[in-house]
């Protein structure tokens, strides 16, 4: 049994994709795709019941391009208001009309010099840093495209958003254009790693492109508060981080832009806002809306730039979800198996019920070692495969001394 487990939960299958480095296990997929969603369902009432809920910390905002903003823009920005005076006063004149041909599912689509305007208003807000996870790769109107690139020279520490793209034969980044790229104070890799559900993590070194860091790394860089751990910088770079969450979507505070433009930001966000990072997305708690993405929480999905705004805080206040490596995670699950597969050989009527119960107790570990110390046990081959496994050999077992004791005492023919 115990070899059993050690093919399913040991890396020792190569990755078909060349910008990994390592290798990949039966249960890798499953655990972070199904394991995850039972321990993150599984935090919310063991920390509630004994220590109160999560809290994520407070360096770090969400500037949403929502439905709302889009619509503002498409449809009402000729409407007298405060943030229509404060748009329309930035916005070079000829882009006013550009405003109706806004794609919905398209952020990017939006004149460009809106997001120069917006820059101007969050540094009149306070914030240090601005990160923009939209990758502008393609040329718009010149002065629409130098609006915009002044803003970024203007505020000094602005981010921007590196994209990629694959495909059979090629790999490769998406860069911003370089009037922007060279204004900017840094580049980031915006890409996320999921296993067909929820982004459970995104990339932090990538083979292939080890000249790039990460949109969080780079935004934690820049900012560097004094609550930061420099220390984290001294660990070795996973390929990928695992996300630790901090509930669904929305739990991160988040302003809706056109809140920004209409001053109406609440105290405790317009207060934090010299010690925090703006992250500026497509983001709506309505589905299927662009840049989203499956929750492991029940709910509406997550933005990607609230994602990548998690990111951020995982690191900027150490707060990283740590897996086991594939040794340690083999070697507890090993154990676990051997100590099933003993019982089975030497007391097979007790792990029917053992089995059900170990399972269980070992989920209750898995989940307070993950609520309370971020330690990411493995959940699918010992509670899916292990427990289950032994459990049918103890009933096969029983079964064989049955019978072979109805064979002892059947008379003789």
């Amino acid at each position: 049994m115990a070899l059993f487990a050690w093919i399913f939960s040991y890396p020792w299958i190569p990755d078909f994709d060349p910008s990994r480095t390592s290798k990949k296990s039966i249960a890798k997929g499953f655990d972070n795709r199904y394991g995850l969603a039972i321990l993150y369902r599984l935090r919310g009432p063991i920390r509630h019941i004994l220590r109160g809920p999560i809290r994520p910390p407070k360096h770090a905002v969400v500037i949403a391009i929502d439905r709302k903003t889009i619509d503002w823009l498409k449809h009402n920005v000729d409407t007298p208001s405060t943030a229509s005076e404060r748009l329309l006063s930035c916005l070079p004149a000829g882009t006013h009309g550009e405003l109706k041909n806004i794609k919905v599912r398209v952020p990017s689509s939006i004149p460009r010099s809106f997001y120069g305007c917006l820059i101007k208003q969050l540094s009149e807000v306070g914030y240090p840093v601005v990160v923009i996870d939209i990758v502008f790769a393609d040329e718009g109107e010149d002065g629409d495209d130098k609006k915009f690139a002044d803003a970024i020279k203007s505020h000094g520490a602005i981010v921007l958003a590196i994209g990629y793209e694959s495909s059979p034969v090629e790999e490769h980044d998406v860069q911003p254009i370089a009037l922007f790229a060279e204004n900017a104070a840094a580049r980031g890799l915006a890409l996320l790693e999921k296993t067909g559900g929820p982004p459970y993590g995104y990339w932090r070194k990538r083979k292939g492109f080890e000249h790039l860091q990460s949109l969080a790394d780079e935004a934690n860089n820049i900012h560097r508060s004094p609550t930061s751990d420099e220390s984290i910088d001294e660990t070795e770079k996973p390929e990928i981080e695992h996300f630790w969450l901090y509930g669904p979507s929305g739990t991160i505070k988040t302003i809706s832009t056109l809140d920004i433009f209409s001053g109406k930001i609440p105290d405790g966000i317009r207060t934090a806002a010299q010690t925090s990072v703006a992250f500026v997305g497509a983001s709506d708690t309505v589905d299927n809306f662009p840049d989203s993405h499956p929750s492991f929480f029940t709910g509406s999905d997550i933005s990607g730039v609230e994602l990548f705004a998690t990111a951020f805080l995982n690191l900027n206040a150490n707060q990283r979800l740590r897996p086991l490596s594939p040794v340690a995670g083999s070697t507890v699950t090993m154990l676990f198996a051997f100590a099933l597969g003993f019982l089975v050989r030497a007391r097979s009527r007790y792990v029917m019920l053992v089995a059900p119960s170990a399972a269980i107790l070992y989920l209750a570990i898995a989940a307070f070692a993950f609520s309370y110390a971020r330690i990411f046990l493995p959940i699918a081959t010992p509670v899916f495969v292990v427990a289950p496994t032994a459990f049918f050999l103890a009933i096969l077992a029983r079964y064989r001394f049955a019978r072979t004791l109805l064979m002892h005492l059947a008379p003789a023919p």
